[in-house]
């Protein structure tokens, strides 16, 4: 099946602002899975210094695309939002980055962060705490 991702790594000319858009591919044991990247288009970055592409790869039946968007403010606060996309492209979770602290807002299942656990630990970034939030909307 074909997903539509983002790639982006792009700052501001003072470097005070930074933007960070990958993905991953895995599966449901958070195994890394081995994709095909069939179109790569670019796109104007958010901002000024750097590239994005928007780009149509191919993924395996039982894979997980988790797509992580990191923005750093004019302070060094770091925000982020983590999206979990099946093989189909369908949104099936979504988790928010803020002070160091994961919250599952919409979820299929709360069985999700365990999926993002991994994928942040592997990409080292510094996770205080994981939350689910009861409310989420259920996707």
């Amino acid at each position: 099946m074909v997903v539509k991702v983002i790639n982006e790594n792009s700052k501001s000319r003072s470097g005070k602002h930074h933007r960070i858009i990958s993905y991953v591919v895995v599966d449901t044991e958070c195994r890394p899975l081995k994709y095909v990247v069939k179109s790569r288009s670019e796109e104007r970055p958010t901002y000024v210094v750097g590239r994005r592409y928007v780009e149509e790869i191919e993924v395996p039946d039982d894979a997980l695309v988790i797509q992580l968007d990191f923005r750093r403010g004019i302070r060094g606060r770091v925000n982020g939002d983590v999206v979990i996309y099946d093989s189909k492209g369908e949104l099936i979770g979504r988790a928010v980055y803020r002070k160091m602290k994961v919250r599952l807002v919409d979820y299929v299942s709360t069985k999700l962060l365990d999926i993002i656990k991994c994928v942040l630990r592997r990409a080292k970034v510094p996770v205080k705490r994981y939350g689910v939030i009861k409310a989420g909307r259920k996707v």
